[in-house]
């Protein structure tokens, strides 16, 4: 009688195990035949910024209205370096550093771009993709104009760009420092 009770047991376990082998296998196979292929639809981001600095004014000597325009295909945060040095006639780089209101005035948009004390001009506002920044400088020119050893006055702008969302940044001062630190 024990003996009985016992090979049921194992009967009703071996078909138990058979029961849910078939139904596992069973639906691992409806799923393979059934399901149509996945296709990653996944596309990264892409930022890059472009100076937009229109040719100098008043016989050469200001330059104004530069910006800076997203060209990217997501919003970004936009930084700008301005490097002012003189050149020779020849349009090399002298070795002085013109000293500003001594050598040259420098007007900055200060109500759309600040001034941190890294030396970068930051936009206020993410930029959207294919969007263009306000003015940064509004105006730069030179004090003197004919200096007897030739030099001119040179302004660079160099700008840069950083994707907007995604870091948790809740300004473009604070999207650059993140990304530098990690």
């Amino acid at each position: 009688m024990k003996k009985m009770k016992k090979t049921k047991r194992i009967l009703l376990l071996a078909l138990v195990v058979a029961i849910l082998a078939c139904g596992v296998g069973g639906t691992i196979a409806y799923l393979i035949t059934n399901t149509g292929s996945v296709v990653n639809t996944f596309q990264p981001a892409h930022v890059t910024s472009s100076v937009n600095e229109p040719e100098w004014r008043d016989g050469n000597t200001t330059k104004s209205n530069v910006t800076i325009t997203n060209n990217g295909n997501v919003s970004a945060y936009i930084r700008a370096a301005i490097v002012i040095t003189w050149k020779d006639a020849d349009g090399k780089t002298m070795p002085t550093q013109p000293v500003a209101v001594t050598d040259y005035t420098l007007s900055i948009n200060a109500a759309d771009w600040t001034q941190e004390e890294d030396g970068y001009y930051y936009y206020k506002e993410a930029v959207a993709a294919g969007g263009t920044t306000s003015n940064l400088i509004n105006s730069c020119s030179p004090i003197y104009t004919n200096y007897t050893d030739g030099r001119q006055l040179c302004v660079e702008v160099i700008g840069s760009a950083i994707q907007a969302e995604g870091m948790g940044a809740t300004s473009a001062h604070d999207a650059f420092s993140k990304a530098a630190n990690n």
